[in-house]
This record gives C-alpha cells, structure tokens and sequence, in this order.
C-alpha cells in the first residue's frame, strides 16, 4: 500500500494533519483509508493557503436566501487583492456532500462523524480567518458556532444580522425577525461583541461596509 498523500503542511508533515483529524474526531481513529481521503482533500484544494493570501472561510445556512449572502461575501472579499475567500460547498463534490452520513451508517466506512466535519476542521484550522454570516436560527450555523466558540475563536469575525429596520417583505429567510436567534446563539456572539469582532448588518450595503472593516492579514 502507497504511504499517505503528500501535504505541503507550513508545520511540518502530514503526521501533523493526521493530528488536527483526530482532534476533529475526538481521538476515535477511523483507519488509514478514512485518513488518507481527508489528506488527499486538503491536498486538493491547499495552494491558496500556503501561497502568501489572506484567507478567510465564510460560513452560514445553505438555505435558498442565505446562501446567496455567503456568496455575496464571499465575492466581496475575493476583490481584495491577495485575498482567497471560499466556502466549505465549494471545496466538497456535491455526491460526496450528500452521503457523507449515509456511508456512515451503511457499514461502508466506520460509523462515526461524517467526513464532512473533518473536512470543516480542517478548512477551519488552516484559514487565516473564519467569517461565520448569521441570520437567525438555522441549524447549519449554530452546530459550526459551538465548533467556533471551542476551537477558533481568537481568528473568527462574526457578521449579525440586525432585524430591527427590517419589514416581511423584506426577509426572503423564513426568520421571525421579532426573534431571530436562539439564547445560546446571542451568548456566543455577545462573546465576540465584547472583544470587538461582532459586526452589525441589515442589507447587502451594510454587509459590504462591514466586511471591508475585516483585516488585510
């Protein structure tokens, strides 16, 4: 059998990243085939990273209206010069990102976390900035906050959406803008206003205002 994928790792080797996927998985080892399709991702998709850009990894709900925020963000940030802004659906084959889960529960690969959220870790731990995009209560987002809050707290920037000038029509999100975020969401990123990295936004205006307040490097 061929020795793992080669990773052009600044910290030294793939036995380095071979750490960050335990971490993610707890410490529970998933075998060398599981850790060998992770490296080879990273693999992939790691030249941004390693070529002197800022990187920054945009998060939030996938949802039809959401996601077209991250995207807004996400090309906002890209016009920076030596900037590489991505999200995690654009690194991830659409077939892979479906049956992550149903792999794990057919006996196909180890049951356990999906591959997805080592992916994520991994994205997460490599990023120069995690910029997580919040509108309300979707799941997605809230799992990714308690990864965030634990794990990458000191390099994330965190985008609010504020409610209070905004009328139904003007939502396109299914939130109920009298109350939009759950009490843990609004204690984590009360956490983030306190050291200054909460940013307030209503529109796309606001959004590109604040996302040009994000740091060069």
């Amino acid at each position: 059998m061929s020795g793992p994928p080669k990773v052009p790792d600044p910290t030294g080797s793939p036995e380095a990243i071979e750490s960050k996927i335990l971490e993610a998985t707890n410490g529970i080892d998933y075998g060398p085939v599981f850790v060998n399709r992770v490296l080879r991702f990273l693999l992939e998709n790691s030249a941004p990273w390693f070529s002197g850009q800022t990187s920054f990894f945009v998060l939030g709900s996938y949802d039809n209206y959401p996601i077209r925020r991250l995207q807004f963000s996400e090309t906002q940030l890209n016009s920076r010069p030596q900037t590489y802004a991505f999200l995690l659906c654009d690194l991830l084959d659409p077939e892979r990102f479906e049956t992550d889960d149903e792999e794990a529960d057919s006996g196909d690969t180890p049951r356990g976390p999906p591959e997805t959220h080592c992916k994520f870790y991994l994205l997460a731990s490599y990023a120069d900035y995690l910029i997580p995009i919040f509108e309300g209560r979707h799941a997605g987002p809230s799992v990714e906050l308690g990864e965030i809050r634990n794990n990458f707290f000191e390099k994330t920037h965190a985008f609010r959406r504020n409610y209070d000038e905004l009328e139904g029509d003007d939502l396109n999100n299914g939130v109920d803008p009298t109350n939009p975020y759950s009490q843990p969401q609004e204690d984590v990123l009360g956490l983030f206003n306190r050291v200054d990295r909460l940013y307030e936004w209503t529109d796309r205006s606001d959004l590109a205002r604040e996302l040009n307040k994000l740091p060069k490097r």
